[in-house]
């Protein structure tokens, strides 16, 4: 094979890695508005083998509200970052995109429930004691074909400009990364969306 044959095969390659990159983005763009949240509408998509395995967007549920309501207000709007959590418990979209690969012995999806929603709310992870056992059951959750079909994804999300602790321990334990470069915040999602 010749120079030239060879770079255009790098560069049908690379062409092929960023149509992908764009479709996945667009999907991720379109799960932010499945969340409730009034404050951060984030969207995650996880990537195998250049296929999605995975969906999921952040919801929340202030009392008396449930997962999925349409909310009034945002209960932590004016609440310094990482404080408040019991206010809205948040359900991370990164955790539901994990959550949403589960598949059962017969090999049919296990939906994501709004009781898992309320067991891996964000502030279930609150206190090293209650962290640590909301972790050991969250691990319960995922069988080891769960494990296998996770390690190697790629995560894509849009919306947010970082990952937090408990999502970044969840991804490490399942051997998920984070797709380089691929934490937009929404003014850049709407960005690169209107250049689609």
């Amino acid at each position: 094979m010749g120079e030239a044959e060879e770079s255009s095969l790098e560069q049908r390659e690379e062409e092929r890695q960023e149509e992908l990159r764009r479709y996945v983005l667009q999907e991720a763009w379109d799960w932010t508005h499945l969340s409730n949240c009034l404050d951060k509408r984030l969207g995650a998509i996880l990537v195998k083998d250049g296929r999605i395995i995975g969906r999921g967007s952040n919801l929340c549920a202030p009392p008396p509200y449930g997962y999925g309501d349409v909310l009034p207000s945002c209960p932590r709007r004016n609440s310094v970052r990482g404080t408040n959590r019991k206010k809205c418990r948040g359900f991370h979209a990164e955790i539901f995109a994990c959550l949403s690969v589960r598949r059962d012995k017969h090999g049919m999806s296990i939906p994501v429930t709004p009781a898992d929603y309320a067991r891996f709310a964000w502030h279930q992870f609150d206190g090293e004691k209650k962290g640590a056992r909301t972790r050991r059951v969250l691990q319960g959750r995922f069988t080891e074909e769960d494990r296998e079909r996770l390690h190697g994804a790629e995560l894509y999300l849009v919306g947010v400009a970082y990952v937090c602790d408990v999502c970044q321990w969840l991804l490490d334990w399942l051997g998920v990364t984070i797709h380089e470069n691929n934490i937009i915040p929404p003014v850049l999602s709407i960005v690169e969306r209107k250049q689609t």
